[in-house]
């Protein structure tokens, strides 16, 4: 069965383009003038995705994206922000509101498509009865003063644009770098005994960050193999994406390196 777009766009040109190259490649496509338009469709029936224009007349996308995430019904339908506006003020303030992906015209057919793809894929995962596997990525340099901590910041904030993150900081550097202080945590997943870690004792040991990035500090964990392997394989399933910040290349960053080669 083909996936169904709504596409919402003022620009009748740009509908009809837009329209016919999304067809061309298989999907089923709704399309919408303006944003009340396209609310009066959802009342009745949700597609797989939407492609939101921003700068449309008596309802802009904005205004769009804050009624989706207000309804419990289109809370959570994946919706791209497809629009000429360039401006990073723009970007973010529709990733703010809730975008998914934000996609600047005039754009590549390959890229948009790539783009409605890995949504789709993932919105689909993402389901009820579908179990999240999330990405460990690790940060490590080749000694201490070489940036890793920034480089482990900087990819989490990106990350929790568009996914749930977890930043798992073993030095405390991130933590400030952030703004919060490693101090302010209730737990330490390093001192429990291994049967004791578990979901519930990680959501206990991070400090939630912003909606979609939370802050895990522990200096003991990886002294531990056994300790470790077991808060990032339930991170696995906590998060699309867990961030490591590793450090400086000890015996501590191999351990979790080997954890993340060997899974």
């Amino acid at each position: 069965m083909a996936e169904r777009l709504l596409i919402v766009d003022d620009d009748p040109d740009a509908l009809a383009l837009i329209e016919l190259m999304l067809r061309r490649r298989g999907y089923e496509i709704q399309t919408a003038p303006g944003g009340t338009e396209a609310l009066n469709i959802l009342a009745q029936d949700l597609p797989d995705l939407i492609l939101l224009d921003l700068m449309m007349p008596f309802m802009d996308g904005y205004e769009v994206l804050v009624r989706l995430r207000e309804d419990p019904r289109t809370a959570s339908l994946p919706v791209v922000v497809l629009t000429a506006k360039s401006q990073v003020s723009s970007h973010l303030e529709a990733l703010q509101l809730g975008a998914d992906d934000y996609v600047v015209k005039p754009v590549h057919p390959d890229e948009l498509v790539m783009c409605i793809r890995a949504l789709l894929d993932r919105a689909t995962e993402s389901r009820p009865g579908q179990s999240l596997k999330g990405s460990l990525i690790g940060c490590v340099g080749c000694k201490g003063g070489v940036g890793t901590t920034t480089l482990a910041v900087n990819v989490a904030m990106a990350l929790a644009a568009r996914s749930t993150v977890v930043l798992a900081d073993f030095a405390g550097d991130a933590m400030v770098y952030l703004g919060e202080s490693p101090f302010d945590l209730p737990a330490t997943l390093g001192r429990l005994d291994v049967e004791q870690i578990d979901q519930r004792a990680i959501e206990r040991s991070w400090v939630t960050h912003s909606e979609t990035l939370h802050l895990l500090y522990d200096t003991e964990l990886l002294t531990s193999q056994a300790r470790a392997a077991a808060v990032f394989e339930n991170l696995t399933s906590m998060a699309g994406f867990s961030v490591l910040d590793l450090g400086a290349w000890t015996f501590t960053a191999s351990v979790g390196l080997q954890w993340i080669i060997e899974s």
